[in-house]
């Protein structure tokens, strides 16, 4: 199997995910969006965007930290068999892991963007995203000289990246009530119990000896799913208490 369709086959792995985790929240989140610009309530429109940044991070950052452990299995459950031999699978685990780098910040993007839409505010977006434009084709064009396929995975993810960058740089710079200080609180002890649920995996990897990839994958995930909501807890992640609160007065 060639790269280009190794490319497409890790891609479309990729967009599942993406799809799967982002979907739901990017269709409740719009119109809430809208309804506190055009109440010109941007305290609550404030409020509403570090609580939907915060919940992706919530997500989205252990996922990446498991695929990341493992993105081999994952590629064997879903491609491996016929002529997807063990040659296509190390190259489309590889390429997978470097789009993994991407998906948060995809996600942040996409609501990012969002954000613009409600404020009647399509230039910004627009520019933003010719400029990533740009940027990722100077990356394809130069990346895979030196990283081979896997440039092109790591250029889509840098320019997700950028993007959300920009994005984030020009919300503050066109509304200065804005600001990120809710996030920043939650992503930190997020990214401090993402990295003990991946070490915890690790551990869980290197001493377990079934063969069976449903087993590992099934045991595994629940090994890190327990570990990461415990090292949240412990941590007094705040956006637990507040997914809690909104879960219970619904």
């Amino acid at each position: 199997m060639g790269s280009i369709a190794a490319l497409g086959y890790a891609s479309k792995i990729n967009g599942v995910m993406m799809t799967f985790f982002t979907a739901a929240i990017s269709t409740i989140v719009y119109p809430l969006y809208a309804e506190s610009a055009a109440k010109k309530s941007m305290s609550q429109l404030n409020s509403r965007i570090n609580f939907t940044l915060s919940v992706y991070s919530f997500f989205l950052i252990p996922l990446m930290c498991g695929i990341l452990c493992y993105k081999r299995e994952l590629i064997i459950l879903a491609f491996g068999r016929g002529a997807f031999d063990a040659a296509a699978i190390d190259v489309t685990q590889s390429l997978f892991g470097f789009y993994s780098f991407g998906l948060l910040f995809m996600a942040f993007r996409d609501t990012l963007t969002k954000v613009f839409y409600s404020l009647q505010d399509t230039k910004t977006p627009a520019k933003n995203a010719t400029i990533g434009v740009i940027f990722n084709i100077l990356l394809n064009l130069s990346l895979p000289f030196f990283l081979g396929v896997n440039g092109l995975a790591i250029a889509t993810s840098l320019t997700s990246i950028l993007i959300t960058t920009l994005l984030l740089k020009d919300l503050r710079k066109k509304h200065s009530e804005m600001t990120f200080k809710i996030l920043f609180k939650n992503i930190v002890p997020t990214i401090i119990a993402a990295i003990v649920m991946t070490l915890v995996l690790l551990m869980f990897k290197h001493f377990i000896t079934i063969t069976n990839l449903w087993i590992v994958l099934g045991v595994g995930g629940g090994i890190g799913v327990l570990s990461y909501l415990v090292a949240g807890v412990l941590l007094r992640n705040p956006i637990i208490s507040e997914m809690k609160s909104m879960l219970i007065n619904k």
